[in-house]
């Protein structure tokens, strides 16, 4: 890595020595670093930084006035290193700390909000997923009501059949009559008075049992016709009824159909934010892989070793302008004191809580959504017993995919003019946004392939959707 004091370095070697350094400064400047390096080394100090820092120390010009001494010489040399190494070297390195924390902190958090917007996304797709799921039990609900109710009517009609029956076999008038036998003398010449008598008589009394006969049988078609009527009327009601809630179930399957594609829309927008997180997570994961590494300018255990051996390099320093001996002593107090005080948060905490099972690892191969789903008759006819729930629902999803959900992938048309290329949703037609594809009064479904589709008399790009 190149550490944080090597551009100052590279600067200084880049400079002439200077021509008034008194060559016994140099040599005893030499001496003290050897010395330092020895008491370093024996801690395995870095080799790397060694080679600098006594690289800094042996081009360090200090101007001394003409009568000073060799140990005021030497010890303003040795104040200057001390100097340049808290301002070039433990600056530096703190700078790179800092750093180091900022980019762990903007890949933290970018995928804190990459998280909340993914979770948003999620809950938005789960509600829609719920609204779709409860419609379609409506609409199997109004499938059912028809279905129980084209049973009534079957019975209303099984019903009619009697006293219907009953009203056409009770409109004749039949009588078996009995007539008095009719005798007389045509000898006597009587016959004549006896026949007036006998038509008289029994005229009257037939008369009687035909009214008698005919206004019973007229109260009892009476009876019988409204009986039948009623069970007409009944028929009738029911008939009104079930084309009534045909219409509402009719009306219940397109509310559904609407709902339809504003939930997939949400689903597969919850995938491409999932996928978003996801990419965060690996940034994240590949900082941290530097971090946590050797050799690279995030590596916090090589800037850790790099400020132990400058610090102690610096106290060691220090200690000889203040006239102590460098020895084991020394060696050992400075070890003391040169402790890395700066904590790097590498945010494993807030890492894990974004990267649970609820807020999704990214290492799912399923993702389930409100919880159950409708596998839906292809058929109008079908029975209301062929609307089949799927429990639980998930959908397979490819994190890495170019569409995490298969469903999410663009369907090809066919016909029309788009020679196969996919719908463009949502589009506008006839002034109403569509979010899938549509009938429009062609008795086919249809969808636009070109964006410009239906405005200024663009209307080229559209194919068929049943394919």
């Amino acid at each position: 890595m190149l550490r944080a004091c090597t551009l100052f370095l590279y600067a200084l070697m880049a400079e002439a020595v200077r021509s008034n350094l008194k060559a016994e400064r140099a040599n005893a400047i030499g001496k003290v670093m050897d010395t330092v390096s020895s008491l370093l080394q024996r801690g395995n100090a870095d080799d790397e930084v060694l080679s600098h820092l006594r690289a800094l120390a042996g081009h360090s010009d200090a101007q001394e006035p003409p009568d000073a001494t060799a140990t005021e010489a030497l010890n303003n040399a040795l104040q200057i290193v001390i100097d340049e190494i808290d301002t070039d070297v433990l600056g530096k390195i703190s700078t790179a700390h800092d750093e180091t924390q900022a980019a762990i902190d903007k890949t933290i958090n970018e995928l804190q909000a990459s998280t909340t917007t993914a979770m948003a996304q999620k809950t938005t797709a789960d509600e829609n997923d719920e609204l779709w799921f409860q419609c379609v039990q409506n609409e199997k609900t109004a499938k059912k009501a028809i279905e129980d109710d084209r049973l009534l009517e079957k019975e209303a009609e099984e019903a009619q059949i009697s006293p219907c029956e009953a009203q056409q076999n009770a409109k004749l008038v039949s009588l078996d009559l009995t007539v008095t036998p009719f005798e007389c003398d045509i000898s006597l010449g009587e016959c004549p008075a006896l026949l007036t008598e006998y038509e008289e008589s029994n005229l009257e009394a037939l008369k009687a049992e035909v009214i008698t006969a005919m206004f019973s049988t007229s109260y009892g078609y009476t009876v019988l016709k409204k009986a039948c009527d009623d069970a007409k009327d009944a028929v009738l009601d029911m008939q009104i009824l079930i084309r009534i809630k045909t219409k509402e179930w009719r009306d219940q399957k397109t509310k559904c159909l609407k709902l339809h594609a504003p939930r997939k829309l949400t689903m597969c927008q919850f995938g491409t934010d999932l996928q978003n997180k996801c990419e965060k997570v690996q940034a994240h994961q590949n900082q941290m892989d530097l971090v946590n590494g050797a050799g690279n300018e995030f590596s916090h255990s090589d800037r850790v070793a790099e400020w132990v051996t400058t610090f102690k390099t610096k106290c060691l320093l220090r200690k000889i302008t203040e006239g102590k001996l460098l020895d084991e002593t020394a060696s050992t107090e400075c070890d003391v004191e040169a402790v890395y005080q700066k904590v790097l948060n590498k945010k494993d905490e807030d890492f894990a809580a974004l990267t649970t099972e609820k807020q999704f690892t990214c290492s799912e191969s399923t993702i389930s959504f409100w919880g159950q789903n409708w596998d839906l008759p292809l058929d109008e006819e079908a029975p209301s017993e062929d609307y089949s729930i799927v429990d639980p629902f998930t959908r397979d999803v490819d994190i890495f995919a170019e569409t995490p959900f298969a469903v999410c992938a663009p369907t090809p048309t066919c016909g029309g003019d788009a020679k196969g290329m996919p719908c463009l949703f949502p589009f506008t037609y006839q002034g109403t946004e569509h979010h899938s594809c549509i009938d429009g009064g062609f008795g086919y479904l249809w969808c636009p392939t070109n964006k410009d589709f239906g405005t200024n008399g663009v209307f080229a790009g559209w194919g068929k959707c049943e394919c």
